[in-house]
């Protein structure tokens, strides 16, 4: 099996301009595998009907910084991005 692409999207604000983000990746689910932090306190994002895959929704639970917000994933999964994926992407 060879090693995906790990892309974590910060979602914080916009909806629209998340799912716009997922859409533009959507040529790539083959190669890439998706976490999608919740930094928005106010919202409950969940995965769009239009994904056909099943990305990780991790829940920040407020408004962390950028990299905090990425961290949370290495945090709960420390071994993951060693052992499954060959390189790391991350948007904001």
């Amino acid at each position: 099996m060879s090693k995906k692409t790990l892309c974590i999207i910060i979602h914080f604000g916009s909806v629209e301009f998340t799912n716009n983000c997922l859409k533009s990746l959507i040529d790539s689910l083959d190669f890439i595998d998706i976490v999608i932090v919740d930094n928005d306190p106010s919202q409950d994002f969940h995965k769009p009907n239009f994904l056909q895959i099943d990305p990780i929704i991790i829940k920040s639970g407020g408004n962390k910084s950028f990299a905090k917000a990425n961290n949370l994933f290495f945090d709960k999964f420390p071994d993951r991005i060693i052992d499954f994926h060959s390189f790391l992407f991350l948007i904001k």
